[in-house]
């Protein structure tokens, strides 16, 4: 027996079973009370799970996946293998054994030419076109149209234009003559294939030559404007505008009709528009022929069009030369000009070319030529109180040069090809302007060489001795004559030494 912590007895034993128990006794001994505290005990054995997989059948599903092969050859099976050129139900293929996938085909394209028409008028071009395949379940195909035309026949093709497939293209016959025009209208399928068809000849006639002309007038006083125009069809006059500086005017506006085709403008213009400080112009401005062929902007800005500058100049300047002058080979020439009734202080003056020129300016040089030549003069004056045409006047002076004296320069000369003193120059009176022969002799008056000068710019050049014999031979080095003769006369004779 114990006594518990409340105060309580308690007896504790085991069964026959050897299971424990407790016997509680209340402290005056009223109470019995016995509790079973034998633990409970737990079977934790584990319990065995079958865990072995489940084995599925997880081989694949064989699917028939084969295309479904559709006959797309039309009855009579025709092969093409250029698509662009295919013909109506034909299948492009590169082999007749392969007709090709699906829609090889190209669109089928029927045109339809336009009748024989003029130039510029309206006129359409016509067509039909269909596939000759739609596959299933696919929108069916869009054609975009191109339309080409050829004058010669369809040698050559040029672009019109595009349209949608419509059937039909708003046309103007373009200019040019021809009987022997067509049309080709191009169609391409949703798939890119690609189909023409031409339609042809048929021919255009009309007028494709523009307006001619031309304009006339005083410009110093714009009193009227001639314009003679002209067209094998035609002008329409009524088309015919003239611009001036109040405007554009068109006929018959200040302007009057002589014969078929002459039209005098009249500008009539004010007071205000002559002053001193202007210019103006007044030129065509439209005119078309009967067949609606426009004048062309080149023509209009050129021969069509008047400048107008005022006040009126009256250029009177004139150079004053003497216009031809003869010196001697060597000499410098002093030559002068004048301009009368004009101050020299205003007037320009060139002189052509400058090359020869050594000394001086303006009215007066100093020129040192070589050979014969032409001196061209220009004056040209600019008054400040105005915008003047061009005041300009031009005079040539021919100057010609003699060679007044007898030389032969170097003396002696070396004729051995080393570009020093290789030939030995000569000169006589008249060289240049009257010919002359050269004759080299050897000391026993043996002719060695002939030289024929010419009466021209030349002489100078072929007035030479080489220092070889007639037969282009080189002659031994010594001291040789040579005689100089000129119009029937002996004007030069002397020594030259040849030296090697």
């Amino acid at each position: 027996m114990i006594q518990t912590t409340d105060g309580e007895f308690a007896v504790t034993g085991y069964t026959y079973a050897r299971d424990l128990f407790l016997v509680k006794f209340a402290a005056d001994g009223s109470n019995c009370l016995a509790e079973d505290v034998s633990p409970i005990v737990m079977d934790v054995s584990p319990t065995v799970m079958n865990v072995s997989p489940t084995v599925m059948d997880v081989s694949p599903t064989v699917m028939d996946v084969s295309p479904t092969v559709m006959d797309v050859t039309p009855a009579e099976t025709v092969i093409c293998r250029e698509i662009m050129f295919c013909p109506f139900g034909a299948v492009y293929a590169a082999a007749e054994s392969d007709p090709g996938p699906i829609d090889t085909r190209c669109p089928r394209v029927s045109a339809a030419c336009p009748p024989d028409g003029e130039v510029g008028e309206a006129t359409t071009v016509n067509w039909t076109v269909e596939d000759s395949f739609i596959p299933p379940n696919t929108l069916a195909p869009a054609f975009p149209i191109e339309i080409y035309f050829s004058s010669d026949g369809g040698a050559n093709w040029n672009f019109v234009g595009t349209s949608d497939n419509s059937g039909s293209f708003n046309w103007a016959y373009p200019s040019v003559i021809t009987d022997d025009a067509y049309i080709m209208v191009c169609a391409t399928d949703s798939f890119g294939h690609t189909c023409c068809d031409t339609c042809g000849p048929f021919s255009i006639s009309g007028d494709t030559t523009h307006p001619w002309g031309y304009a006339v007038a005083d410009t110093c006083s714009p009193d009227s404007v001639i314009f003679v125009l002209g067209d094998d069809a035609g002008i329409e006059w009524s088309s015919v505008c003239i611009q001036n500086p109040l405007g554009v005017l068109c006929y018959p506006d200040n302007m009057r009709l002589l014969g078929n085709d002459t039209l005098i403008f009249y500008p009539r213009l004010p007071d205000s528009i002559m002053d001193a400080t202007r210019y103006f112009y007044i030129r065509l401005w439209s005119a078309t022929d009967s067949s609606g062929n426009e004048i062309s902007e080149m023509l209009v800005d050129s021969a069509l069009t008047i400048e107008f500058r005022h006040p009126c100049y009256v250029c009177t300047l004139e150079v004053v030369a003497d216009t031809a002058v003869e010196i001697c080979h060597g000499e410098v020439l002093h030559l002068c000009v004048s301009t009368p009734g004009y101050d020299l202080s205003d007037v320009n003056i060139e002189w052509n070319p400058p090359d020869y020129i050594i000394s001086g300016s303006g009215n007066c040089v100093d020129i040192y030529p070589d050979t014969s030549m032409i001196c061209q003069v220009v004056a040209s004056y600019e008054p400040s109180f105005a915008i003047p045409a061009p005041c300009v006047d031009t005079v040539n002076v021919r100057i010609t040069v003699f060679y007044c004296e007898c030389a032969r320069r170097p003396n002696p000369f070396t004729p051995n090809g080393d570009g020093i003193n290789d030939f030995c120059q000569f000169t006589f009176p008249g060289m240049g302007v009257q010919s002359g022969i050269i004759y080299i002799y050897d000391t026993e008056n043996i002719e060695v060489r002939r030289i024929e000068v010419p009466a021209n710019s030349k002489a100078k050049q072929l007035a030479r001795w080489d220092g070889k014999d007639n037969s282009g031979n080189p002659v031994p080095q010594g001291v040789y004559l040579y005689v100089i003769e000129s119009a029937g006369e002996i004007v030069c004779k002397g020594t030259v030494t040849v030296a090697r």
